[in-house]
């Protein structure tokens, strides 16, 4: 089974933040400074899928896929971005949890898999944009525009 087969038997359910961190270099003062940054992106899927099975109030049976996926920028102060160490000004990494719900229970842990590396990050890529902005925002750093998602042609 390929992950383009187990599309249709996985329903988004859920997507929310399991833990995040922010933090921001203490001689950076946005306010005062005038200094060209540039953004450093990460993203990636996390450890596999945990399976629960449950049952639903009127005895229906329904499995829940949790899968994990991080994502992250720093910005740096331009004129370093080409050394060993840049300097990171300030940084905002999280990392997400996406549940997906199915009728039957998909044994191709593979397919499974495929699935998680292609499509999680295309649900989560709207919250980790949005958790962004407002944290930018809330700190009173300058905000950017996170890019949009891209699915990737391959799975890995």
């Amino acid at each position: 089974m390929n992950d383009n087969s187990i599309v249709p038997k996985l329903t988004i359910q859920n997507v929310f933040v399991r833990e995040f961190e922010q933090s921001i270099a203490e001689d950076f003062q946005p306010a005062l400074d005038n200094i060209e940054m540039l953004a450093q992106h990460k993203r990636g899927f996390g450890d596999g899928c945990i399976v629960n099975i449950a049952e639903s109030e009127d005895e229906d049976t329904f499995v829940i896929y949790r899968f994990k996926y991080d994502c992250g920028v720093r910005f740096v102060l331009a004129n370093t971005v080409e050394d060993d160490s840049p300097k990171v000004l300030y940084e905002i990494e999280a990392t997400f949890v996406a549940d997906y719900s199915s009728s039957e229970n998909i044994e191709d842990k593979e397919a499974i898999n495929d699935f998680g590396h292609r499509y999680v990050g295309y649900h989560v890529w709207p919250y980790w944009r949005e958790f962004v902005q407002s944290s930018l925002q809330r700190s009173g750093l300058p905000t950017i525009v996170i890019p949009q998602y891209r699915v990737p042609n391959k799975p890995h």
